[in-house]
């Protein structure tokens, strides 16, 4: 059996001129994951030239709104761009409107935001401690410190979309050591 693959471009065109249920503005100069509206810093954005590049390089995965699995189609219009983790945590449904009432709550700020306290609580590090480490942060003999204590994550598979990274777990572990041992 032959089968044609979707490109990603065929669904931003498709929806970049169709009204979505998701909620999601699609500029098309902008490639973001259509859930959570993650955009990498801007680094795919289409600043001179064809944005179809910007859109192929992203870290996107094309999503099926209803899943094959069930009898979703490989159409434009079952299809959605998704950052992995958005794709990974997205309802597995043949009802549309549950994929698309889940799209339009998703925040990429959000969760990051989720991830930075329950990463606070792991270290036992309360709100008042966390601003007097914020302010810890920018000092320049922390960062030196720092430095010398921590390497570069690589993320499992890809996941990020952002290659190497300094993870949050690093930068608050880092930071509460570094007070608990200036604190003696």
């Amino acid at each position: 059996m032959n089968r044609k693959l979707i490109d990603i471009i065929e669904v931003v065109d498709y929806w970049a001129s169709e009204e979505n249920s998701f909620s999601m503005y699609i500029d098309v100069n902008e490639p973001t994951c259509w859930a959570c509206g993650q955009g990498w810093e801007g680094r795919h954005d289409v600043i001179r030239g064809s944005y179809k590049r910007g859109w192929r390089k992203a870290p996107l995965q094309i999503c099926h709104i209803v899943p094959k699995s069930l009898g979703g189609e490989d159409h434009p219009k079952n299809l959605v761009l998704m950052c992995k983790e958005c794709h990974d945590l997205a309802p597995n449904t043949t009802i549309p409107d549950i994929m698309f009432q889940w799209m339009a709550k998703q925040s990429y700020l959000k969760r990051l935001m989720a991830k930075i306290e329950l990463t606070l609580s792991e270290f036992d590090i309360s709100h008042s401690e966390f601003e007097a480490l914020t302010k810890l942060s920018s000092d320049s003999a922390f960062k030196e410190w720092s430095l010398k204590h921590s390497g570069i994550h690589w993320p499992q598979s890809g996941y990020s979309g952002l290659g190497t990274k300094m993870t949050v777990s690093t930068y608050v572990g880092l930071l509460k050591h570094y007070s608990d041992m200036n604190a003696l």
